[in-house]
């Protein structure tokens, strides 16, 4: 009887651990291949994101060593005739190349037509016209059709930069041109990249079908690809987020196609890179459970080995996000005004005053003032959606673009619906801005203004009442093409003031979630000394936003303007 149940308990053990063994194993089977699947997705994606950036940064310094070139050739005081532009453009890596005077008039051209037209008549070139006050400054544009000869089909890449006698260079390069590039220099770039321990990039003419180069060198350049690799690479769609299954350069992997400047890129990594470590496990942990204590110590080791590796890319990935904020955060500081009084001759007509305090991610508030005629000062405070680097270029790029639109003398219903069309050309990551432009005319004190899509702004009558301009805001910028605006007037006398800001003023919030609130900043802005000058202003609104937050963490950027008409100009 003892024997018989000794015999049943060992056999139901023997069940129990055979059971075990197999749920065991096929667990670590099926979670070792999600796990490989998923680091090789995060790799593809790390990677197909990070070459872009890179070519788009050699392209961004190529221009700047070419515009230090240029500067020494092209002289407002003595331009070149079209064939003198031509050998200037025949000697560098451009291919359009134009010289403008400060008042937005092509002085020199490589194509006689263009000489003396009017920059502001050039819908795609309006965006460079704030470049004429603003020395420090390089603007590039998406990629669009030559200026010289639209119907060519010729797609260009430009940007423009001004020099110290007033002047602005614009230059273009072509898409060809930029390819070629890539296919000469691509794979010095390239060269130092590594796609984990055996994966790499293969370059592909679409037209030809043939390698270009890959970086493994595993092929000769000219070599039909279809010959060497997966010939469904050649027909797949240009979709980074697209991973597909097969052999490249003799190599059982997964790859992802995406074009760079007309070429196929195809980057790929091993199939065996993270799955060959799965067998390895299935069969380590298999044997290792006949013994328990080494198959825990084994176990152990490999989920330290496996967090080391992740904690690796993670903290490859923050790397890569902290330089990107730091990058983001010097073009929200370098484009945004930081000299007060701006304007000193006017310090007995009125006072402005505006600060931006950034929250933890850098963001897209930016604000700006400017003369947009003699007695027309513009006034706007604007927050882009999005965070990091896209945010801060499509923000330099809103600002850049309602500025020249602005001074060019447009009427402001006009200028902001032409901003809104530019915006939206080439917004290929659907970013919008919230903004509130304003003009005021400094002899009568009217002003004229559009609100799309932003806060209301706040006007404090010398008498210390205030009042609110609530009226229903039109679509934000960037959203929809098309899209109509309408303009309201309010007027401010002398001794009147206007306080525009973005909603990380009236959302900030307490420690225990309470948001600050227009009723908050109305009784603020309305217990204040109507002598103050727009400084103190904007410092008591943001000691009393320090005040109320206590320790709670700033979760928006907070941004402020303030004006303050202090008389009227006379006729």
């Amino acid at each position: 009887m003892n024997a018989t149940k000794l015999k049943i308990a060992i056999s139901a053990l023997i069940v129990i651990c055979v059971t075990l063994f197999v749920v065991v194993i096929l667990g670590v089977s099926g979670m070792g291949n999600r796990h490989a699947l998923r680091k090789t997705e995060d790799l593809l994606s790390y990677s197909c994101t990070d070459l872009p950036n890179t070519l788009r940064a050699n392209h961004y310094s190529t221009l700047l060593l070419q515009a230090e070139i240029l500067a020494g050739k092209l002289k407002l005081a003595n331009p070149p005739s079209p064939a003198g532009m031509r050998k200037i453009v025949d000697d560098s890596l451009f291919d359009e190349l134009y010289l403008v005077n400060n008042y937005g008039k092509v002085m020199a051209a490589v194509d006689p037509a263009i000489v003396g037209r009017d920059l502001s008549t050039i819908p795609s070139m309006i965006e460079f016209l704030s470049l004429l006050e603003s020395p420090d400054l390089i603007v590039e544009q998406p990629i669009r059709l030559s200026i010289a000869n639209p119907e060519s089909g010729v797609e260009v890449s430009y940007c423009g930069f001004p020099q110290k006698d007033g002047s602005l260079i614009l230059c273009g390069i072509t898409v060809e041109r930029l390819r070629q590039n890539f296919i000469r220099s691509g794979a010095d770039i390239m060269s130092t990249w590594a796609i984990g321990d055996s994966g790499g990039y293969a370059v592909v003419d679409d037209a030809t079908g043939k390698l270009v180069f890959d970086i493994q060198e595993k092929a000769k350049t000219g070599e039909r690809f279809a010959d060497i690799g997966d010939p469904a690479a050649l027909q797949a769609a240009f979709d980074v987020d697209a991973t597909y299954v097969g052999t490249i350069l003799g190599t059982s992997c997964h790859y992802r196609v995406f074009d760079c400047y007309g070429l196929r890129t195809i980057v790929f990594v091993a199939h065996d890179e993270f799955f060959a470590s799965v067998k390895v496990t299935v069969w380590t942990v298999a044997i290792l459970m006949l013994f328990v204590f080494s198959t825990f110590a084994a176990v152990l080791h490999r989920v330290i080995a496996t967090g080391r590796a992740i904690n690796r890319m993670h903290e490859a990935v923050e790397r890569q996000r902290l330089k990107d904020m730091m990058m983001a955060t010097s073009i929200q500081k370098h484009s945004l005004p930081t000299m007060f009084p701006p304007y000193p001759d006017h310090v007995d007509k009125f006072d402005i005053f505006a600060f931006m305090q950034p929250a933890k991610e850098v963001g897209g508030d930016f604000y700006d003032f400017y003369f947009a005629g003699k007695d027309r000062l513009a006034l706007v405070v604007a927050d882009v959606s999005g965070k990091g680097v896209p945010a801060a270029m499509f923000m330099m790029r809103a600002k850049t673009t309602i500025q020249g639109l602005l001074k060019s003398g447009r009427p402001l219903i006009e200028a902001i619906s032409t901003a809104n069309t530019l915006l939206c050309e080439g917004n290929l990551e659907d970013m919008f801005v919230t903004a509130w432009v304003g003009l005021c005319d400094l002899r009568t004190g009217e002003v004229e203004y559009v609100n799309a899509g932003h806060n209301p702004p706040v006007i404090r009558r010398a008498d210390g009442s205030v009042e609110w301009e609530c009226l229903r805001p039109d679509l934000v910028l960037a959203a929809m093409e098309g899209a109509t605006y309408r303009s309201h007037k309010f007027t401010l006398g002398p001794g009147d003031g206007l306080i525009l800001y973005t909603d990380g003023v009236t959302e900030a919030q307490d420690a225990a979630g309470a948001l600050y609130g227009k009723d908050r900043l109305e009784r603020l802005i309305g217990g204040m000394d109507s002598e103050k000058d727009a400084r103190r202003w904007c410092d008591g609104v943001r000691e009393a936003l320090l005040a109320f937050a206590g320790a709670a963490e700033q979760a928006d950027d907070i941004t402020v303007l303030a004006f303050r008409l202090k008389r009227l100009l006379k006729s």
